[in-house]
């Protein structure tokens, strides 16, 4: 139920950001390098800093959860930005109202999510001319068999959590947050 609640209380805020970045591109593929070197950027200004923010109060989740707190986002898109020689950005601060363990499973929630649409985009890249001879990429990766199994058991453990009502509510706020700044970096960034 609680993954129910997340995706139809953010879907409009998840639909703009979706609109505000150039990621389509990959989809109709139509995307330059130049651009694709800033859509990393950009994601990797968003995921590094939502990684942080979540590992810094890892210790408030529940136990079942910590398997989803990591860099290993960031770490990847850090390998792919190396591999274009673009430059690691600094990061724009994130400064929720809810650092609860509900809204952080909230963000958790748009991070895990997130990587089902890179799984699509992987499929696209090479099928886009300008990044046809790109090496292999570590964030929109073709491992979609163990980002699939990894989403299986995400949702397993948010559904076996038992979030009230005042949890699920707090779980959307951390999850709206959690796409504002996503919503932020890319109008901030480069990439549109």
């Amino acid at each position: 139920m609680i993954l129910k609640n997340l995706a139809e209380e953010t879907r409009p805020i998840h639909e703009k950001v979706e609109r505000e970045n150039v990621a389509s591109k990959i989809m109709d593929h139509t995307i330059s390098l130049y651009q694709y070197g800033k859509l990393l950027v950009d994601n990797y200004i968003a995921y590094s800093t939502l990684e942080a923010y979540v590992l810094a109060h890892k210790a408030k989740l529940p136990h079942v959860l910590l398997p989803f707190v990591g860099e290993d986002k960031s770490t990847a898109l850090m390998h792919d930005l190396n591999n274009l020689h673009e430059t690691l950005p600094e990061t724009y601060p994130f400064n929720p109202v809810d650092n609860s363990w509900p809204a952080l499973a909230g963000m958790i929630y748009v991070m895990e999510g997130s990587m089902l649409g890179g799984m699509l985009m992987a499929k696209n890249i090479k099928q886009c001319p300008s990044l046809a001879n790109l090496g292999e990429q570590y964030f929109f990766t073709g491992d979609t068999a163990s980002k699939a199994t990894r989403w299986k058991q995400f949702k397993e453990v948010m559904g076996s959590i038992g979030f009230d009502e005042a949890q699920t509510r707090s779980a959307i706020t951390g999850a709206k947050e959690a796409f504002a700044y996503f919503e932020t970096v890319y109008a901030r960034g480069s990439s549109r």
